[in-house]
């Protein structure tokens, strides 16, 4: 058996019509490498598992059982995955065009990620230093398949550590026909107070204090700015 290139792991709970725009984006990828589809729900109470038995002729592996979160359902895909990489294409997040093909497929690496901003904008993700914050959105990082596990001591933003952990410095963007559309509207995106304790630790934990002192200052402005915006119902 030839061993998949690529592995995609799709979490889901409760969002049958999101998982059907990730999973349509993805068998309509011009895809010639051989990929592995793996989809996690977490025990959904609504139409999800009739989406996933609708399309389980493009599913080589899919459980629907109680977990612990997010991340706890992250690592289940991993361990079952078999591929040499792996893309982490959540509910809700999918393709626009043609992203994944023999011709620019390379891993590890970026792939182009937009998403809506809180003005209806669609804006692309930038890349940033990964000694201060988050580097990339996730949903746009090709890993290699080292068989790393997201540390669960983290509520939402263990996937930073989980890129760390990989010893990564600079990826380069793979050239892509279209780019993945992030659903901005996870619990990253609301609890940002917590997102900040959590990347706080997180730098302290990997860099000198100075990274932690200038992450603190910067966080601190954001949440001023956030403050003013919500007071305005912007």
């Amino acid at each position: 058996m030839v061993k998949p290139i690529l592995s995609i792991i799709t979490v889901v709970y409760n969002d049958s019509n999101g998982l059907c725009k990730t999973i349509n984006s993805i068998i309509n990828q011009s895809i010639i490498i051989k990929i592995e589809y793996i989809i996690i729900d977490g025990g959904s109470s609504d139409n999800t598992i009739n989406i996933i038995k609708k399309y389980s002729n493009y599913v080589d592996y899919w459980i629907s059982e109680s977990d612990e979160g997010i991340y706890h359902a992250m690592n289940k895909g991993v361990q079952v995955s078999t591929g040499e990489s792996l893309l982490f294409l959540n509910a809700g997040d999918y393709f626009v065009g043609d992203v994944i093909n023999e011709l620019n497929f390379k891993y590890p690496a970026l792939i182009p990620v937009k998403y809506k901003s809180r003005f209806g904008t669609l804006t692309r993700f930038k890349k940033r230093n990964y000694k201060f914050s988050p580097p990339y959105c996730h949903q746009g990082i090709v890993f290699e398949n080292k068989k790393l596990f997201y540390d669960l001591k983290y509520s939402i933003m263990a996937d930073y550590d989980y890129y760390l952990q990989h010893n990564y410095t600079t990826l380069k963007m793979i050239k892509a026909d279209g780019y993945v559309l992030y659903d901005n509207n996870g619990i990253s995106t609301s609890q940002y107070l917590l997102k900040y304790r959590e990347v706080s630790q997180i730098i302290k934990k990997n860099f000198p204090l100075f990274n932690y002192y200038i992450y603190r200052v910067r966080s601190s402005f954001k949440h001023y700015i956030k403050t003013i915006l919500n007071a305005l119902n912007l």
